[in-house]
């Protein structure tokens, strides 16, 4: 029976008449389809089981911990477990305690047992450990007197760095010059010898100079000076005028050079001095060298570089780099005096 039209119909004609009451259930609710009921009954049952999983391990832990034969070994696994928080912290600490002003990568993941990047996000927190390279996973560790510098001196790290490389090296020119303590001038960078080729590094305030020796390089006579907190390989007072007059042009020039050189005459050793004219084995700088020293009154040393010269040598200029090509010749050893 439908309603009349415009009339709002009564309660009671809608509970009196069955028609009007199933059509009215019908209309009531939303139909729900079949997989929405698979899925709500499904979650349900996950739940149920997932809080029943959660009750059952609670249950198993309080008995196994009541008991006194598993209470121990419990116990004595967790105190065994490493604590990572602040692990490299304690291991900087340590490395500062033996005297280590450097640590690579490997090195700190041996000894804290953390993984390559939970090991990185601590060293970067750290304000007293820097970086070499980018590229390197090699850290310095800066100490109180370091930080104003940025870097703890180079002598301290630098055969631990090459080492860890895996590549030949050692302080040369200006820098073994001030180390055999004889540098009329201040150096204001780090000099290094070695056998490829690397662009220069800054780290902090401290410049390292990279001087490149393709040939040779194991051969050349170096020492270690005395005095020093850590190892590191300085070329000899021989080995060191042979690659000032090398690298003049790079240096200062010629005179730069002889003014380094002549202080360094009185370490100078014969056998030495074999030794490093045998590793560079270029005539040139022999002749050089001879001249100079001659010319200053070092006749024993001068004789020993004339005798290691063959009679075959070639006229060359005692500077290259000048621009004259024009001077005096110096018939005893086959200099042309441009400068």
């Amino acid at each position: 029976m439908e309603p009349p039209v415009g009339v709002a119909p009564t309660r009671s004609l809608y509970k009196r008449n069955p028609q009007t009451v199933a059509e009215r259930q019908k209309w009531s609710q939303s139909p729900v389809l079949p997989r929405t009921r698979l899925a709500y009954d499904a979650c349900l049952n996950a739940g149920s089981t997932a809080a029943l999983a959660v009750e059952s391990k609670i249950i198993w832990l309080r008995i196994v911990l009541l008991n006194d034969t598993f209470r121990p070994l419990i116990i004595k696994t967790i105190d065994s477990k490493p604590r990572f928080r602040g692990a490299i912290a304690g291991f900087v600490e340590r490395c500062l305690s033996e005297g280590k002003a450097c640590f690579s990568m490997a090195d700190a993941l041996a000894s804290t047992g953390l993984s390559h990047s939970a090991a990185k996000q601590q060293i970067l927190r750290l304000k007293q450990v820097v970086r070499v390279s980018g590229r390197h996973d090699f850290f310095l560790i800066l100490s109180p007197e370091d930080l104003p510098m940025g870097s703890p001196a180079a002598v301290k790290w630098l055969d631990a760095y090459f080492r860890w490389l895996r590549q030949p090296y050692y302080l040369a020119l200006l820098s073994a010059a001030a180390i055999h303590a004889s540098q009329p001038h201040a150096v204001q960078m780090v000099q290094v010898m070695i056998q490829g080729k690397r662009r220069p590094l800054e780290i902090g305030r401290l410049k390292l100079q990279f001087y490149q020796k393709t040939i040779g390089i194991e051969k050349v006579p170096v020492i270690q000076p005395s005095g020093y907190p850590a190892v590191v390989r300085v070329s000899s007072p021989e080995a060191t005028a042979l690659d000032l007059l090398r690298y003049s042009e790079r240096i200062g020039g010629y005179s730069r050079s002889e003014e380094t050189i002549l202080p360094m005459a009185k370490l100078f050793k014969v056998d030495r001095l074999g030794a490093a004219l045998d590793a560079n084995d270029e005539p040139a700088l022999g002749q050089r060298l001879g001249f100079m020293l001659e010319k200053a009154g070092h006749v024993k040393l001068a004789t020993a570089v004339h005798r290691w010269l063959s009679d075959s040598v070639q006229w060359t200029f005692l500077e290259p780099g000048a621009s004259s090509k024009a001077g005096e010749k110096i018939q005893r050893w086959k200099l042309i005096k441009n400068t």
